[in-house]
């Protein structure tokens, strides 16, 4: 069977897709013709991304929300066809679109709230195909220990979950595979004893970056970042949140220090020449940055979510309101 592995382009979905391929390979039942992966984003529909998925037998989704209609179409009309398809995710916003399109829900996978895409993928490919829709995040790295999920699994899943714990942040900087198929990550998901030396050896290293990058990321920051309100007006009275933009390309939450906490959203944005890509990030507890992207078009997690746009949407001083669609 040729085989199509569709992952998210973050660190999460490498390592998904890395534990995707070993599972593939090691199907005795089954003669594989071929493994090809394909990193996406949510700037493009997959339809638009992915042009020859008919020619696979086999399609495999990790770490990735069916969160547009466009997208859901495409993986129904996928299955229709009769095509094999495994779907992993972890977002919110999947599960508003499985309410929409109850067919979804009939794929093979794991669709779990609270374990990141790359530990589903490992539970998945150790025989688990059924979870409790939402776990808590205390009890997620338990589970993964359980199923002896590799060191560089379970701190990939800390920090997809917002684990912020210096360890987690280090390891975050210091372990950064190139692809799918690297040979570093190889090791690390084949050989638990070597995979531990390199995970130690991420926060060792990670811990010189974070240093220098807190310093710099700081300078970035009072020279390009800018103050903006962020306005929910789709309820009777509205919500106001206090949020900090930077337009940078490379930006994740770690790039805005300390502002993390001191506001309540921080919104790194840039232009890929199409579309104005958006993210938000929240470390409070009693901000849920999903349904505020969820309504723009996009969507994601309680406190890491993302949307696009045609148009620049925020302004130094000025406020992004987000209404009911009409």
């Amino acid at each position: 069977m040729k085989t199509l592995i569709i992952h998210h382009n973050d660190r999460d979905g490498i390592v998904s897709a890395a534990i995707m391929i070993q599972y593939v390979k090691k199907l005795r039942d089954e003669i594989c013709d071929g493994i090809h992966t394909e990193e996406v984003d949510y700037a493009m529909p997959l339809s638009d991304k992915i042009k020859n998925a008919d020619s696979y037998d086999r399609i495999i989704m990790v770490d990735y929300s069916i969160s547009t209609k466009d997208n859901a179409e495409w993986v129904l009309r996928l299955k229709n066809k009769d095509k094999d398809i495994i779907w992993i995710d972890h977002h919110v916003s999947s599960f508003k679109t499985i309410s929409k399109y109850p067919e979804l829900d009939e794929l093979k996978g794991l669709r779990v709230v609270g374990i990141a895409g790359c530990g589903l993928c490992w539970l998945y490919s150790k025989g688990v195909t059924e979870l409790q829709p939402n776990i808590d995040k205390n009890d997620a790295v338990a589970i993964l220990k359980q199923y002896n999920a590799p060191s560089v699994v379970v701190f990939s899943h800390r920090y997809d979950i917002w684990d912020t714990s210096k360890t987690v942040i280090d390891f975050s900087r210091g372990f950064n595979p190139s692809s799918c198929t690297d040979t570093e990550l190889y090791t690390a998901l084949q050989y638990p004893k070597y995979g531990k030396i390199i995970t130690d050896k991420a926060i060792n290293n990670g811990s010189v970056i974070t240093n220098y990058l807190n310093s710099k990321n700081e300078r970035v920051a009072s020279q390009i970042g800018f103050e903006l309100d962020i306005i929910d007006d789709r309820e009777e009275v509205p919500v106001i949140y206090k949020a900090f933009a930077m337009n940078d390309v490379f930006s994740s939450s770690l790039n805005f220090g300390d502002r993390i906490n001191t506001y309540d959203i921080v919104i790194p944005f840039y232009f890929n020449g199409d579309k104005y890509v958006y993210s938000m990030y929240s470390a409070k507890d009693d901000v849920n940055v999903e349904p505020l992207c969820t309504a723009l078009g996009g969507g994601g997690h309680k406190h890491a979510a993302g949307f696009t746009s045609k148009t620049l949407d925020i302004s130094r001083g000025g406020a992004l309101i987000i209404k009911n669609k009409e």
